[in-house]
């Protein structure tokens, strides 16, 4: 399964706000756990992901937010900021990671990184 950026932050985002994950249908429960346990072990967030017999992901909880995953979610909240680091990221840095995408917003939020407009 391909890593989705925006996916990634919207977990955040939704765990943040409602302590749940109810995102849109567009998204299936086997995706959004898969996310989920990215988010667990890049240490963002403290929860759980359900397997079915054969080690499926099926289903995903996330009890909290670490310290870590507010503090990505505080260098990418703005959206236009968000865009333009994704963009940035997703064309420059194809290989990138979920602390090269927090890095390179905090460089755009401190003006070391200039994206124009």
């Amino acid at each position: 399964m391909k890593r989705d950026i925006d996916l990634l932050r919207n977990i955040l985002l939704d765990a943040e706000s409602n302590g749940h994950l109810g995102l849109p249908g567009e998204h299936t429960p086997e995706e959004i756990a898969e996310h989920v346990q990215q988010l667990l072990e890049a240490g963002l967030v403290e929860g759980q992901v359900v397997r079915n017999k054969v080690g499926i992901l099926i289903g995903s909880a996330i009890i909290r937010l670490t310290a870590a995953g507010h503090d990505f979610l505080d260098a990418t909240r703005n959206p236009s900021l968000w865009t333009k680091t994704k963009g940035y990221v997703t064309k420059n840095l194809p290989e990138w990671t979920l602390s090269i995408v927090k890095d390179v917003a905090e460089r755009v939020l401190k003006g070391e990184i200039h994206l124009g407009h």
